[in-house]
C-alpha cells in the first residue's frame, strides 16, 4: 500500500513538475518579449552615447530557490564604445554607476512586469 501511494505521489508530481516548467517557460518567452520591445526602448534613451544595449543577449534570467524557479530577473548586457567592455576597473564603475543612476527606472519598470530587479551586465572584451 505505502509503495502505490509513493508511486502515485511521484506520478502525480512529475506531471505537475512538466507543467510548471511549461508555464515557466512561457512566461520566458513573454518577459523575453516585453525586453525586446518595451524595457530596452525605455531604457536606451537614458545611456550615453558611448554605451549600448546587446539585445540578442538581454534576457531574463531565474532565481532558482530549492529546485523550482520562483524568481524572475532581467539582465541588460551593455556594451561600450560600440564594442564589447573591457574588463577594466573604469568601465566595471561605470557599469556599476549606471546600475546606480538607472535604479528608480529599473524599479518601476520591474513593477510594473513582476520582475524582481534588472541589473546591467558589461559584456566583458573577447581578447
Amino acid at each position: 500500500m505505502m509503495a502505490e501511494n509513493l508511486a502515485q505521489e511521484i506520478a502525480n508530481y512529475s506531471v505537475q513538475a512538466r507543467e510548471l516548467e511549461n508555464v515557466r517557460l512561457g512566461l520566458v518567452e513573454r518577459i523575453n518579449t516585453v525586453i525586446k520591445e518595451e524595457i530596452i526602448p525605455q531604457v536606451r534613451p537614458l545611456l550615453s552615447e558611448d554605451l549600448s544595449i546587446i539585445e540578442d543577449e538581454s534576457k531574463a534570467s531565474i532565481l532558482i530557490s530549492n529546485s523550482v524557479p520562483s524568481v524572475f530577473n532581467v539582465n541588460l548586457i551593455i556594451s561600450y564604445g560600440g564594442g564589447l567592455t573591457y574588463p577594466r576597473p573604469c568601465i566595471s564603475e561605470k557599469i556599476d554607476m549606471i546600475q546606480h543612476q538607472l535604479e528608480p527606472k529599473f524599479k518601476e519598470i520591474a513593477e510594473k512586469y513582476g520582475l524582481a530587479e534588472i541589473i546591467v551586465i558589461g559584456k566583458p572584451s573577447s581578447y
